[in-house]
């Protein structure tokens, strides 16, 4: 299965697509630099105490999860471990940002972004402390970041659409709409203005590594958030493992 060429013809969509979904946009649409957007990511938290730093001293970024499962996946989507870690993945980036002015005077903004080489892991639990079984996490020695093997890279592509305060606003870290959605935004009144929601938020990664028993595995994620009422709901949460032998098999479709 050409799982990686399937994420390219995905984030090729996505590209020519750069819908704004069902929000009513009105005034012009202008571009803005991807590098803005992934500068963004990892900023949340680094001056307040009230959300900790999961795996330090890396920061925060979105993990993803398959609740029926019991899996948890991370990829680096931003680059943030490459670049706390000494460039240890040599991520890359590509992607586009357009913007909308809206009738209230806030703006729609649509993401999309490809990452390469992003440092990537499963997890067999839920839980952030629990042992990593495909790839390799990096471990926190007196601030520094180490790693005890070599890293699975993988591969995504990521689409987000989310309000801002205004045209031409900073655009925010990602991790900032789950803060949103656990009551916690008034923590957080520099890093996340009112009236910054989000509308929906879909991401698909491809990794190839090796499991704690040794064998090649590729791991394949689809995840898709969507904002109903103030509230973010998951329509999709979904990780699975392919053994070797089911690699060249048809079984994951988008």
């Amino acid at each position: 299965m050409q799982t990686v060429k399937i994420l390219e013809l995905v984030l090729i969509g996505l590209l020519g697509a750069a819908t704004l979904h069902s929000v009513r946009a009105e005034g012009p649409t202008v571009e803005r630099d991807i590098s803005e957007f992934v500068a963004a990511q990892g900023t949340i938290g680094l001056e307040n105490d009230a959300v900790r730093l999961f795996v330090p001293p890396v920061p925060n970024f979105l993990t993803f999860t398959d609740p029926l499962e019991g899996l948890a996946m991370s990829i680096d989507y931003a680059g943030l471990a490459d670049k706390k870690c000494e460039a240890v993945s040599g991520s890359t980036f590509e992607g586009k940002v357009t913007e909308t002015q809206l009738p209230d005077g806030r703006a729609a903004v649509s993401v999309t972004l490809w990452t390469e080489n992003a440092t990537t892991w499963v997890l067999d639990t839920l839980s952030f402390n629990s042992a990593v079984i495909l790839g390799a996490r990096w471990v926190d020695v007196g601030g520094e970041c180490t790693f005890d093997a070599v890293p699975t890279l993988g591969a995504s592509a990521l689409e987000a659409t989310f309000i801002i305060s205004e045209p031409g606003a900073p655009l925010p870290d990602l991790f900032a709409f789950v803060i949103i959605d656990k009551g916690l935004a008034d923590f957080y009144p520099e890093q996340i203005p009112e009236g910054l929601e989000l509308v929906t938020l879909r991401i698909w990664a491809v990794a190839n590594g090796v499991l704690d028993d040794g064998t090649p595995t590729e791991a394949v994620m689809e995840q898709h958030w969507l904002n109903v009422d103030g509230a973010i709901n998951f329509l999709e949460e979904r990780i699975d493992l392919f053994a070797d032998e089911d690699l060249d098999s048809d079984v994951y479709e988008w």
